[in-house]
């Protein structure tokens, strides 16, 4: 019974928090942003929005996935009606900046860090 609780609350704190990237990254964002500022404001709400999460439990890998793919939407600025094209490879954004790339973080990677920080 206990593990039952446990699971549950963990779906509920998986549903919240790709409810709330989803809105944090919205469309309409998207079309009023540039290219620089979609790159920033994803890097916000993908590295703060889930880190105490992450920190916490080790997220399934088909979440990390669907937040990637929020974030990568979000970037290329697409909807459900259309898509643009891809100017730069994604594995190019997950690069660190030092490196000359644009810094933002493999999810996965990010929170199995976070987890192993913990101890």
């Amino acid at each position: 019974m206990l593990c039952f609780c446990i699971v549950g609350r963990v779906r509920t704190i998986i549903f919240y928090l790709l409810d709330h990237t989803k809105k944090r990254l919205s469309s309409w964002k998207a079309n009023s942003l540039s290219f620089s500022g979609r790159l920033t404001l994803t890097q916000a709400v993908i590295e703060t929005l889930p880190t105490y999460t992450m920190h916490v439990t080790l997220l399934p890998m088909s979440v990390c996935t669907k937040l990637e793919r929020m974030a990568k939407d979000f970037v290329w600025g697409h909807d459900s009606e259309s898509r643009r094209w891809h100017t730069i490879a994604w594995e190019s954004f997950c690069h660190p900046k030092k490196d000359m790339r644009m810094g933002l973080k493999h999810v996965h990677i990010f929170n199995k860090a976070l987890v192993m920080k913990r101890g």
